[in-house]
């Protein structure tokens, strides 16, 4: 069923591997997410941000199965700032300080208790209640005052990442992460479910319930069928039915931007071949979708499009960032397939050089062959 609440009584709770994987994605998150940002911010001398993790737990566990300590990911957020902080000021001359506020929050009193006595041990102790703050409560209790501490701490930009990563699957409604997207335009949320257990155990009757308490339509997504015809008559039903709930959730919650990624736990017999995989294999697959996706796009297109329109309005769903966009691009114009001008017409054929503002067109002149 969904993912279970934590046992502290005995001290530090365990924890699956497939938990860790999750947080070594968000780790790896926010080290691309400040070394981009920090791109166009040479000469900035701080860049505030707020960090709220609303399932946080103790922050140690032990490894199911183990004795082996890991950490969880408030303290894993708290190095990932300071790893950062250290990448994105190597080659500067001005230094910038990542002015960071983290907020953790789990209802489980025990929990956060766990995770005080970690940070205290730690050296953080001195930075609670200034810049680290806990709160015990249900993270939709707690969304508003989250949602205050963003807006106290940027005032203007509203800057802020979430990472929710829920113990069932409706603990966070999705008018929750309206509201977030809403009340705090420039803020992003990481929203994760045990989605490969949802597919195996759920039938029509949990499936409407899951609906009405995170307020989605899953019956519309599914297209009228029963979850229990799919089980009888799809061979992939399980793609299908999660399929079916990302794009619910999606739609629900109001998100003008999204990626989807999915992660398999090693050994846990769930039967899942699609979603994106974060390895050198996938790299390659995926920049060779892009190149031959982006080449059929731009070749159908009526007139040049600007490069940013283009990337804005294809790259939800899609694991590319906007540079491999251009790493793509480049090579379609390299070949003569695409052409590619400046808003002052020069013509740009280096990745490196390409921005939103440069236009996109198909050469007439040449011909280039996609497979179907």
């Amino acid at each position: 069923m969904g993912k279970k609440h934590y046992d502290w009584d005995q001290g530090r709770a365990e924890i699956e591997e497939h938990s860790l994987t999750k947080h070594s994605v968000l780790v790896e998150y926010l080290l691309a997410y400040f070394s981009q940002r920090m791109v166009n911010r040479r000469g900035a001398e701080r860049f505030r941000i707020t960090l709220v993790d609303g399932f946080c737990g103790g922050g140690t566990y032990r490894l199911r199965g183990t004795e082996t300590e890991v950490v969880g990911s408030p303290l894993r957020m708290l190095r990932a700032v300071e790893e950062a902080t250290l990448l994105v000021n190597s080659d500067r001359t001005k230094r910038v300080e990542l002015d960071v506020q983290f907020l953790f929050v789990d209802k489980d009193r025990r929990a956060i208790n766990h995770l005080t006595e970690e940070l205290k041990q730690r050296g953080y102790g001195a930075k609670i209640d200034k810049t680290i703050h806990l709160v015990c409560s249900e993270f939709v209790d707690a969304a508003d005052g989250a949602m205050a501490l963003v807006r106290r701490h940027t005032p203007k930009a509203s800057t802020a990442i979430f990472f929710l990563d829920q113990y069932g699957y409706t603990d966070v409604p999705s008018t929750v992460v309206r509201r977030i997207f809403s009340d705090l335009p420039n803020s992003e949320v990481v929203l994760t479910f045990h989605v490969a257990s949802f597919a195996t155990y759920t039938n029509d009757e949990l499936a409407d319930r899951i609906a009405e308490t995170l307020q989605v339509d899953i019956r519309k997504a599914l297209a009228g069928r029963t979850i229990d015809d799919l089980k009888q008559s799809d061979a992939d039903w399980r793609r299908f039915i999660q399929g079916a709930l990302y794009q619910a959730l999606v739609t629900g919650c109001g998100a003008r931007y999204f990626t989807p990624f999915f992660i398999r736990g090693s050994g846990s017999g769930q039967k899942f071949d699609g979603g994106f995989r974060f390895d050198d294999v996938a790299r390659h697959q995926s920049d060779a979708a892009l190149r031959e996706q982006l080449g059929k796009l731009v070749l159908a297109q009526a007139e040049p499009k600007r490069l940013g329109d283009i990337y804005a309005s294809t790259c939800n769903g899609s694991p590319a960032t906007a540079y491999m966009y251009k790493v793509s691009l480049e090579s379609l114009a390299s070949e003569g397939a695409i052409v590619i001008t400046s808003s002052e017409g020069k013509r740009r054929r280096l990745a490196r050089y390409m921005a939103d503002g440069d236009f996109v067109e198909a050469n007439r002149q040449a011909r280039f062959l996609f497979s179907s």
